[in-house]
């Protein structure tokens, strides 16, 4: 068998975590530091904190050993078609483990819950990587004064 060296280890995989909402006070520090990575959402962070703590919003995160590199929150939402999935808020990098994770474990978490689509709200650029979503449309906002 052939050695490998020290500096060249094999790359950890990633995985992906979970949070409970009795959970998320004490680990804000880890999370509070994603949401300043994302733009122009409809949320505060402190509204973000408080969704998740009642349970109105469910945490995943990918880490690499001990240190988390990514975080996405989804919600779950009642409509008049039936239950749907919401990706909310993600950031971090690699976007492309990130969505592996998602696919992995949180599309079929949100199927076994009974919803029926799920929707993702984001950039441009997330078409070219989620090519089994249909773009429906786009999302534009305009600030009334």
């Amino acid at each position: 068998m052939q050695e490998t060296p020290a500096d060249q280890s094999p790359p950890v995989p990633p995985k992906v975590f979970t949070l409970k909402s009795h959970e998320i006070a004490a680990h804000w520090p880890l999370i509070e530091p994603f949401l300043f990575l994302v733009n122009g959402g409809d949320w505060t962070r402190d509204g973000v904190k408080a969704e998740l703590e009642a349970a109105k919003a469910q945490l995943w995160g990918m880490s690499r050993g001990s240190t988390a590199q990514a975080i996405w929150i989804t919600k779950i939402e009642e409509t008049s078609k039936g239950r749907r999935g919401l990706l909310w808020i993600a950031a971090g990098h690699p976007l492309e483990a990130g969505l592996a994770l998602f696919r992995e474990y949180t599309e079929p978490w949100l199927a076994s819950l009974g919803c029926k689509s799920i929707q993702i709200i984001g950039r441009k650029g997330w078409q070219r990587v989620l090519t089994d979503y249909e773009n429906a449309g786009v999302v534009l906002v305009k600030e009334l004064q």
